[in-house]
């Protein structure tokens, strides 16, 4: 008898052994759907190079304390009461499905960044529809994941008492020691089940409130040089994409000949502050670059106490005016906080009932009307377009469509065999957002003594042959493709004597828009110094142009010739 124990006993532990293995393996597949395989790529950095003992111990750290994690779907997997289990079960979906479906989207799965983008993106939850293959490609995937877990808890006869559950927790213990010992370890190389909830948690304990942000006292400007200022941030802008950039299809035959009128000065393609809007938005509020004082020593601390554009125009006397025909009534987003609102007199947002293409349509007529019937002798508005936001097909009425074949819906997949379908839709949208929008501007507005700055968020990249994922924005690996950055820049203003002409033998940015500002506002030399050259004066060609990728200060180097 004690012999047929002692065999059951053993065949038993080989059961277990058998059954966390298959989920140790089910978890690693899991986390290699995209192209950045997390678990195998982290033991490889952690244990480079590989003579190090100090290296493979980090690597080993990283091993045991990922393997003691699975414990805690081998401990729901095996619980003995059903409700539970169904409860549990459904969290562990859950949490790959959403780790799943951002691997698929780009690659990294579900990170501090992918959390961060989503809360500030939470307000265009409606455009997800344009990831709906992914989506339905994690489904299917998390599926599968339910029928492999529901065919282990079937083949293990193991139950254990609801109170073992007391444990549970000890199962993320050793991820966040490990972390801690091993400041290299990343949160998101563990499995879906374990590292959301921690990097759930981790963001909102390291999150710290934006603190008001203030003017000193002693920055007085003088004289304004300009009445009206008026900056227009497109959305999604490729400036590569621009025939008035040399671009072969006519997308912008409009601009074109306002150009050879001398309406618009046309600074090229240039490269914007950040590669995803959130961060771009608030590079331009702020006058956040590489020149800016402060922004090379200690990035995040310049980059939460620089004022708003917003208050240098109270400061000099100007009413102001945030138009945003992105967002719904009443949201906040693109880091604008409650304070930063002190210094806007007006805020517009479009209806959250409008069709798409009429959003930009809806916000130029706010224009037109503050133009025609505020009194205010000093005016500065902030126009933050809706533009070539995704989906494209959105974007613009079907009969605006002039280059085709285009999409047949919006939820075909960014690939190789649809790149020229994607193309041709954006290139409508170009058309129509930019070319038919700015020239119903310049027609209809009443622009004397008014200057405007026009220029957009981010650009887009298609499918790019250094591009390490298929985002057309956002990239957060290293040093992401400039066609993400490359946006238009334009100025136009009707006055007899023009001032911002473009040189041949110099460089310009998107970074020289917050000091034209301050320059048009009548701020001193020294103040617009703090922010860098202005548009009147660009950098020499030699010169080095940067782009942010992430809020701790990451940044690359602009490489226009791979976004032409």
């Amino acid at each position: 008898m004690n012999g047929f124990m002692k065999m059951l006993r053993h065949l038993a532990s080989l059961e277990i052994l058998l059954v966390y293995a298959l989920l140790l393996g089910v978890s690693v597949a899991l986390q290699s759907i995209g192209n950045n395989k997390f678990f195998l790529n982290e033991l490889n950095y952690l244990s480079a190079p590989y003579y190090d003992f100090k290296a493979v111990a980090k690597a080993l750290v990283y091993l045991v304390s990922y393997a003691i994690s699975i414990g805690f779907i081998f401990l729901v997997t095996i619980q003995r009461s059903t409700k539970l289990w169904l409860i549990f079960l459904v969290y562990i979906l859950v949490t790959y499905f959403i780790d799943i479906v951002s691997q698929l989207i780009g690659n990294h799965g579900f990170t501090h960044f992918t959390y961060a983008l989503f809360l500030s993106e939470a307000n265009n939850v409606k455009n997800l529809v344009v990831f709906l293959p992914e989506i339905s490609k994690g489904v299917l995937i998390t599926g599968l994941l339910l029928a492999a877990l529901l065919g282990v808890r079937r083949f293990v006869k193991i139950r254990v008492s609801p109170k073992w559950l007391f444990v549970a927790p000890f199962f993320f213990l050793p991820v966040v020691i490990a972390k801690l010992g091993v400041h290299y370890i990343a949160y998101a190389s563990y499995s879906s089940p374990i590292k959301v909830p921690i990097i759930i948690a981790n963001y909102h304990r390291t999150a710290v409130d934006q603190p008001p942000r203030v003017l000193a006292q002693n920055v007085v400007p003088g004289n304004n040089l300009t009445d009206t200022i008026i900056l227009i941030i497109d959305e999604s802008i490729s400036g590569a994409h621009l025939s008035i950039n040399g671009y072969d299809r006519k997308t912008t035959p409009d601009i074109e000949d306002f150009v050879k009128r001398g309406s618009i000065v046309n600074y090229g393609v240039v490269n914007s502050g950040a590669n995803c809007s959130a961060l771009s938005q608030l590079t331009l509020r702020v006058g956040l670059s590489p020149y800016t004082e402060g922004a090379e020593t200690n990035f995040v601390a310049t980059r939460s106490s620089l004022p708003t554009i917003y208050q240098f125009a109270k400061r000099a006397g100007y009413k102001t005016w945030l138009i945003d025909t992105q967002v719904k009534q009443g949201t906040l987003t693109n880091h604008l906080t409650i304070d930063d609102l002190k210094f806007v007199d007006e805020y517009f947002t479009n209806p959250s009932r409008i069709e798409d293409y009429k959003r930009d349509r809806n916000g130029l007529d706010r224009v037109k009307d503050i133009l025609k019937n505020d009194t205010s002798k000093k005016k500065l508005i902030v126009f933050v377009k809706d533009g070539a936001h995704w989906p494209y097909l959105w974007r613009f009425p079907k009969d605006r469509e002039i280059f085709a074949p285009v999409q047949t819906t919006e939820y075909e997949p960014r690939i190789a065999e649809n790149k020229e379908k994607l193309i041709n839709t954006y290139t409508n949208v170009i058309r129509y957002a930019v070319n038919d929008f700015l020239k119903q501007y310049i027609n209809e507005v009443d622009l004397n003594n008014t200057i405007t700055f026009y220029t957009s968020d981010h650009g887009q990249a298609f499918l790019e042959p250094d591009a390490k994922d298929d985002l057309t924005h956002c990239s957060s690996f290293y040093d992401p493709s400039s066609s993400q950055v490359t946006v238009p820049l334009l100025v136009i203003e009707k006055q007899s004597t023009k001032r911002y002409i473009p040189e041949a033998n110099k460089l310009y940015s998107q970074h020289q828009i917050f000091p034209s500002l301050l320059l048009e506002m009548g701020y001193a030399d020294k103040e617009i110094k703090r922010y860098g050259n202005t548009l009147l004066n660009g950098y020499p060609k030699e010169h080095e142009r940067w782009f942010y990728w992430s809020m701790e200060g990451d940044r690359s180097l602009y490489k226009p010739k791979m976004s032409l």
